[in-house]
């Protein structure tokens, strides 16, 4: 076990894992790239002959956040997908925005989705103040919270149905990891927290 009670051969795996589905992608992407060489049929064309792959292989996409990982991805050798944020025109509180989100995911099927939904109501330093979570302001907030759980629990199933993997990033004291929606997707197969 590490500190953080995590099996140490569960951590390992899961970075063999990752890094064995990384090292796949590069090998996807330059055969890619030889095939875009040799022929004279458009990429998108090619692509749909190579069994298996989509047109935009990418290692790692964000969501609620701007670009921070997929910036730093490049910089490692990696393919970054897509920040999705409010700061770049994704509204994740409206169906369209959800929508936008979706489609921009599933042309980009990222290997890994680093998923940063607002924090700020399920924290503990609002958990203090009573008064303002009963207020209807602080009604708002929570249930605005507890949209963008439900929208990452969405977006992480679809990673695990996909054999792709998610990092959701909330502070180890938040409330958002007591809520149903978190809870469910903790006790799937392969699922683990780790502070």
């Amino acid at each position: 076990m590490d500190r953080r009670g995590v099996p140490t051969t569960t951590l390992k795996r899961w970075e063999k894992n990752v890094v064995t589905e990384l090292a796949e992608r590069a090998r996807l992407r330059d055969l890619h790239q030889c095939l875009f060489s040799m022929s004279t049929e458009s990429p998108d064309e090619v692509l749909k002959q190579v069994d298996g792959c989509t047109p935009d292989l990418t290692d790692v996409a964000e969501v609620w956040s701007p670009p921070r990982v997929t910036a730093r991805a490049v910089k490692r050798g990696l393919v970054p997908g897509p920040a999705i944020d409010y700061l770049n025109g994704y509204d994740l509180l409206t169906t369209r925005g959800r929508r936008d989100a979706l489609e921009k995911l599933r042309k980009s099927a990222p290997t890994v989705l680093v998923m940063s939904p607002p924090c700020h109501p399920f924290s503990s330093l609002l958990r203090l103040r009573k008064e303002f979570r009963s207020s209807q302001k602080g009604k708002k907030v929570l249930k605005e919270g507890r949209e963008h759980l439900r929208f990452m629990t969405r977006l992480a199933r679809w990673q695990i149905n996909n054999g792709r993997y998610f990092i959701f990033e909330h502070p180890a004291g938040a409330d958002s990891w007591n809520e149903p929606e978190v809870l469910s997707l903790m006790k799937l197969p392969g699922v683990f927290s780790a502070t």
